[in-house]
């Protein structure tokens, strides 16, 4: 379960302790069609953590801008799809994979786990409109044919990134 991604924008402020599958703010993927901000202060306790469940397709008419000190986590199914607009313009900013407890802690409730290559599916960049991720580090995704971050159209720009833990390569 978790809140579709388009509703997280009237959270703010909230808090929450002592939950079995973490304390964090689940958001189901799906479409992004109009402009959407992710910021920390969205998440539980203000701690910049989000967990996608499933695929967040920002669509042509859509756009996503992501503040700095958030950190997305993905389970096994999860990926982000742009075919608008995915803006990071300051970092730091992470996407990486639920069972990585080296940043935001235990978001699974599951105890001590460690990311793996693979873990999730990663970001693919398909818009006509230019995208920027500048400070983002992706760590354990892609396929063993995808990379963490595929750019299937140009005028992409990533500067400053990390891509870490993939599958196979990094972009």
């Amino acid at each position: 379960g978790g809140l579709p991604i388009i509703q997280h924008k009237f959270l703010s402020n909230n808090t929450g302790s002592g939950n079995g599958a973490g304390d964090v703010l689940r958001l189901v993927g799906g479409n992004i069609n109009a402009a959407t901000t992710l910021s920390p202060a969205a998440a539980l306790n203000g701690s910049g953590v989000f967990v996608l469940t499933s695929l967040l397709n920002i669509r042509a008419s859509g756009s996503l801008t992501i503040q700095p000190n958030v950190i997305l986590k993905f389970l096994a199914s999860a990926e982000i799809s742009v075919a608008g607009d995915l803006q990071v313009t300051t970092g730091p900013v992470f996407c990486t994979s639920i069972h990585d407890d080296t940043i935001g802690g235990d978001s699974a409730g599951d105890g001590p786990t460690v990311g793996n290559p693979g873990d999730w599916s990663g970001i693919s960049l398909s818009g006509s409109t230019p995208s920027q991720l500048t400070g983002v580090e992706v760590r354990f995704a892609g396929t063993t044919s995808n990379g963490i971050v595929r750019a299937l159209t140009g005028g992409h720009v990533l500067d400053g990134c990390t891509l870490f833990g993939g599958a196979s390569f990094g972009f």
